[in-house]
């Protein structure tokens, strides 16, 4: 929940207008935020960019709220109050992607430790999400189908949710991409055996409560 929550002050704070968070089908899972993304400046103690430093250093989350203009980034240390770095450290890879300026800034860590450098691109932050499309299209199906005045009305409601969200996908400027595959030598099920998966119904109880 460290990077669901992250992206959660953001919105708290006012600087974003959507979280979407995707299992993907090799067991990773993806959160996209319209924030102000992570700062990507170098930080003066830590001589890396403050991205490398959030990923690396415990609770430092929150010591960027000054830095790389424009009010910077801040955290409140996620749901447990120890930061992404702790996710980064236990997922076998992490994915960060930050839109910011009109560029795109990416990093890539594996088991806690950079394996890329700073990658700067130009690119528009926009997303065009296919899974919501499908789904949209799947509704119009089910709608024509559908008979039931209650179940009907659900629908038509998801559908406007749906395009609302398209709509700020599209006006997306800025914010931050996090993709993270957790580290299958870490997490054990129930029997103790390598466990990685995510529970559906338990993400989306969590993100109807925010």
């Amino acid at each position: 929940w460290e990077v669901v929550d992250n992206s959660v002050d953001e919105a708290l704070a006012g600087h974003a207008t959507f979280i979407t968070t995707t299992i993907n089908p090799d067991g990773s899972c993806t959160v996209v935020d319209d924030g102000r993304g992570i700062p990507t400046d170098v930080h003066p103690k830590t001589k890396v960019s403050a991205l490398e430093t959030v990923l690396t250093v415990l609770h430092a989350g929150g010591k960027f709220e000054n830095q790389g203009g424009s009010g910077g980034y801040k955290v409140s240390g996620g749901l447990h109050g120890v930061g992404i770095s702790v996710v980064n450290a236990l997922s076998e890879s992490v994915d960060v992607s930050v839109d910011r300026g009109s560029k795109e800034y990416s990093m890539r860590f594996e088991r806690g430790v950079p394996v890329t450098d700073l990658q700067v691109n130009t690119a528009s932050g926009k997303i065009a999400d296919d899974d919501i499309q499908a789904r949209l299209n799947e509704l119009k199906t089910k709608k024509k189908e559908e008979g039931d005045k209650e179940a009907s009305q659900a629908i038509k409601i998801e559908q406007e949710n749906l395009k609302l969200l398209q709509t700020l996908q599209q006006k997306r400027e800025t914010g931050t991409k996090v993709t993270f595959l957790p580290d299958i030598n870490v997490f054990k099920g129930d029997k103790g055996t390598p466990d990685i998966s995510f529970d559906p119904s338990r993400l989306k109880g969590r993100m109807d409560e925010i």
